[in-house]
């Protein structure tokens, strides 16, 4: 199967919630803040999933990510989602930073086959996310709404980006 072209994410600029203030800010502003490398960004209920104590953390993105060995991430959740039009402009997103984690990212793999996910990975990933069919009902829910134009299939067919964050002490 051939798959579609997915469009990348505005990577230099991302919408901040940091109690009553907001607005768009660049990548080196919201680093700047947080004494990080760069942004992974968590839907609600995944952000809401992280558990506490925990060390490791799998995280799941559709076809690839940006992410990089050696580099801390702040885990936000996205309070406002992005979209993106049939045209392929996005509308970023806006995360709450008041509840972040740090952690710094140990594995990234690209474009992993759904079914190839290892249960290594769902170990450390989200508590609703622990089986091929959970993440494939994960990451079309995610990204359904950003792809518009794509079957499920379509989407699935794109593979996984994994990324492996060991998880600093809260």
């Amino acid at each position: 199967m051939v798959t579609k072209p997915l469009g990348t994410s505005d990577g230099a600029r991302i919408g901040l919630i940091d109690g009553a203030w907001e607005a768009v800010i660049a990548l080196e502003e919201f680093n700047r803040r947080l004494g990080v490398d760069g942004w992974i960004r968590l839907h609600p209920v995944d952000f809401a999933g992280l558990p506490a104590g925990a060390r490791r953390f799998v995280h799941f993105n559709l076809g690839t990510t940006t992410n990089s060995v050696g580099l801390r991430y702040a885990l936000v959740p996205i309070r406002r989602p992005g979209s993106r039009s049939a045209e392929g402009i996005e509308q970023l997103p806006f995360v709450d930073v008041s509840g972040h984690r740090v952690g710094r990212c140990i594995e990234v793999r690209q474009r992993v086959a759904v079914t190839e996910v290892g249960q290594t990975d769902f170990a450390a990933s989200l508590p609703h996310v622990r089986n091929t069919d959970q993440l494939c009902e994960a990451l079309v829910q995610r990204y359904a709404k950003m792809h518009p134009d794509m079957t499920h299939a379509e989407l699935l067919a794109a593979g996984c980006a994994i990324t492996t964050i060991d998880l600093d002490a809260r």
